[in-house]
């Protein structure tokens, strides 16, 4: 052990300290650099957000004036086909 401990002299422990220094500020530089990352990802995901429930409302419309037309279009067909029936009917009556 004497050795080891001969070897790290004065130098070398300010050479080692400034390494750490020097590791610990690029650490806090990329620190910085991930949140703000992370606040420009939360901001796209909000616009992303919006954006699809501006899509989801679109949709939604949609699908009512697509019900409002099947519905309309089923109650026209049933009237016609009712009508059908009673004209035959009275067409069969009248032959009678």
């Amino acid at each position: 052990m004497p050795v080891m401990l001969g070897r790290w002299n004065d130098d070398k422990m300010d050479a080692l300290e400034h390494k750490v220094d020097d590791l610990g500020d690029q650490m806090c530089e990329q620190r910085g650099e991930m949140h703000e990352l992370r606040r420009e990802v939360r901001q796209e995901i909000g616009g992303m957000r919006q954006e699809m429930d501006g899509l989801r409302q679109e949709m939604k419309v949609g699908f009512e004036r697509m019900h409002r037309t099947l519905l309309s279009t089923v109650i026209g067909m049933t009237s016609g086909v009712l009508a059908g029936f009673a004209a035959l009917i009275v067409l069969i009556a009248t032959l009678h």
